[in-house]
């Protein structure tokens, strides 16, 4: 598998439709008005979490939110990297304020290799799509485990906060 990988890599053809599939996600989800990162990279598409929830406090941890929205109601696998991974309510806690510079507040769709086809970028458009419609509706998200655990983007529990 590292054999066939590293072959592949290094076709000009398979970078260029690495980077296209990349592209089309990227761009027909800011038609719809998703707020992505562009440019686009070559192996993912980022949210700014920060555009989507406008007035959403940094401690809703609303990447979060849009992560557990897209799994369960959608089968969407992603990756929240944002104020809970950058662990921003334990700098807070222990520093009494923000850090000078804010670190980003993204969630993260990744593109593997060789797994996906056009049909599949069109579902994830399409569901992200409609989370944006009804964002106002997804729950902000809390810590209720393993706050100040080493490396706990991996283990921490959340659950939605009460309102």
């Amino acid at each position: 598998a590292v054999t066939v990988g590293l072959y592949q890599v290094v076709k000009e053809d398979y970078i260029y439709s690495r980077i296209d599939q990349c592209e089309y996600l990227a761009v027909e989800l800011a038609k719809r008005g998703v707020p992505v990162v562009l440019p686009p990279g070559s192996h993912a598409i980022y949210v700014d979490i920060n555009k989507m929830f406008k007035d959403s406090p940094w401690q809703d941890f609303m990447g979060v939110g849009l992560a557990a929205e897209l799994l369960v109601n959608y089968g969407v696998r992603t990756c929240e990297l944002g104020y809970m991974a950058w662990e921003l309510d334990v700098y807070v806690e222990k520093n009494g304020k923000l850090p000078e510079h804010m670190p980003p507040n993204l969630v993260r769709l990744a593109v593997p290799a060789n797994v996906y086809n056009k049909q599949h970028m069109d579902y994830v458009v399409d569901a992200l799509d409609e989370v944006n419609k009804k964002k106002d509706m997804i729950p902000a998200y809390e810590v209720c485990r393993g706050k100040n655990a080493a490396l706990r983007h991996f283990i921490v529990g959340l659950r939605p906060k009460k309102k």
